[in-house]
């Protein structure tokens, strides 16, 4: 089964604003595996950049090898072993603390649904930067048994989640907080098989 982590590449405020940022997976060999990849990958602010990369699978070993794809690049390199995968997002990049995307086989993201259907939006329609939404078992969230350590992600500036969830086929009670106005909402969302 494959395995989405999120990845994250710092090429400073000089890069900032780049369309052309990409990424090439190599074997542990340093081969590379398939073709380099910008679809996406996100302009997350100050010349950082971010994706959901799809690994081959949870044990996966090899390289990930970042480049502006533009005049004089920058490169960034970094490996990837199954002991150095992360169990939670990188900080600032699809969710913090000890809980991860999940671990389920359907990828849910701001496209789940419909194109942006659960891009995060405040009553004016104003994208809402750095919301964290968190995905509850329904059954469980209705009778208080909360997780307290659910699947999340987080939100860009425009409202579009930095990293998947990967939820099994369930009924879930998402919870979105919007940090600017320390306020959060509550809905329903129901995953279906694939």
């Amino acid at each position: 089964m494959s395995y989405t982590v999120p990845k994250l590449a710092k090429f400073g405020s000089s890069k900032a604003g780049l369309s052309t940022v990409g990424y090439q997976l190599l074997d542990a060999d340093r081969d590379p595996i398939g073709s380099r990849i910008t679809a996406g990958v996100e302009a997350l602010g100050q010349g950082d950049y971010g994706a959901s990369v799809v690994l081959s699978s949870r044990s996966f070993a090899g390289y990930i090898v970042w480049d502006t794809g533009g005049g004089s690049p920058t490169y960034a390199r970094e490996e990837i072993a199954p002991a150095t995968l992360p169990d939670s997002p990188p900080e600032g990049y699809g969710g913090s603390g000890s809980s991860t995307g999940g671990d389920g086989d359907i990828t849910v993201n701001h496209n789940y649904g419909g194109t942006d259907a659960l891009r995060v939006v405040d009553t004016q329609g104003v994208p809402v930067d750095n919301a964290v939404i968190r995905a509850f078992v329904a059954a469980d969230y209705a009778a208080g048994l909360i997780d307290p350590n659910p699947p999340k992600a987080k939100t860009s500036s425009d409202g579009r989640w930095l990293a998947p969830l990967q939820l099994d086929a369930a009924a879930y009670t998402l919870t979105v907080f919007n940090p600017a106005t320390k306020t959060a909402i509550e809905f329903p969302l129901t995953v279906e098989a694939e």
